[in-house]
């Protein structure tokens, strides 16, 4: 009984004894730190072609980054809904007008004109709810430029 218990239980308790002898034989306890005028992505072996290229390096350096260079996109910042007229809920209209409006570099809605329209005064509400638009304009080298968007209002009796 002792012999088939010690047979099974001593490779075991040999391999366990094995492992952790071999683990702190072979770690090294004076692990110097690494130098601090060195970026710590730059600190290791240097085997590596990524460090090597310095392609990290560039990811992280954000000083040719200027606002006045990058390309801004245009940016909404509040679409008021459209009102639902009662005569158009009275006759049950429901869709959607889609509206071609042209978004100006100072800030302000420029032109707008009906691609699609509804009935019983659905698209008036759609282009007076479009006049008060917020937005930031598009930044092309830091100089703001005037955009033509398409944008929708949708029309549903719940």
């Amino acid at each position: 009984m002792y012999r088939v218990i010690l047979s099974r239980l001593l490779p075991f308790v040999l391999g366990a004894f094995a492992g952790v002898g071999a683990f702190y034989l072979l770690t090294p306890f004076n692990v110097p730190a690494p130098p601090t005028t060195v970026p710590a992505w730059s600190v290791g072996s240097g085997s590596s072609s990524f460090c090597k290229n310095r392609k990290f390096e560039r990811l992280l350096d954000t000083s040719d980054f200027r606002s006045d260079k990058a390309e801004i996109p245009l940016r909404i910042i509040s679409k008021p809904q459209a009102v639902y007229t009662d005569l158009a809920r009275e006759n049950g209209v429901e869709g959607s007008v889609r509206l071609k409006v042209t978004l100006r570099a100072n800030g302000e809605v420029g032109e707008i004109s009906v691609l699609r329209g509804l009935p019983d005064g659905l698209t008036e509400q759609a282009i007076a709810a479009a006049r008060k638009i917020d937005f930031e304009p598009k930044k092309v080298n830091g100089v703001p430029t005037s955009r033509t968007v398409t944008i929708d209002y949708t029309f549903s009796i719940y």
